[in-house]
């Protein structure tokens, strides 16, 4: 990965959190355009890995992966393979490499992705900014 020169600070991408309602509070989310929509995306700081539903990849473009993955609550989530998916925040591509899953129905990004592209997460504030590929 490159070096980000450290006396040219890019302006952050902002992230912003939503609650959708009782049922999802406390969870935080990106915005970002995959095939041409805009999903809300879990940012989870407490997952090793994305995790991708079946439905936003072409079959195509699942390959094997030999992982075993598990909820919070140590039930296991099946997964069909991993992938890269192609997504825009803003106008900035941002790949998302998972595992897919039919077990679930938002992209759940994981750590990884998190500390790759720099994701600053102020909670008290539910506010956060992303420095995209200025991880490390």
């Amino acid at each position: 990965m490159p070096q980000r020169d450290a006396t040219k600070e890019e302006p952050p991408t902002n992230v912003r959190g939503v609650t959708r309602n009782d049922k999802h509070r406390g969870h935080v989310y990106i915005e970002l355009r995959i095939n041409g929509r805009v999903h809300a995306c879990i940012l989870d700081t407490g997952c090793d890995v994305s995790i991708v539903p079946a439905d936003l990849v072409y079959r195509c473009n699942v390959t094997d992966a030999n992982q075993k993955v598990l909820a919070a609550n140590g039930t296991e989530i099946p997964i069909l393979g991993k992938t890269t998916l192609h997504a825009k925040l803003g106008e900035q591509e941002v790949p998302i490499e998972g595992v897919v899953s039919e077990h679930v129905n938002d992209v759940m990004i994981g750590i990884g992705w998190l500390r790759t592209n720099g994701v600053i997460w102020n909670f008290a504030e539910a506010k956060g900014a992303a420095r995209l590929g200025a991880g490390g």
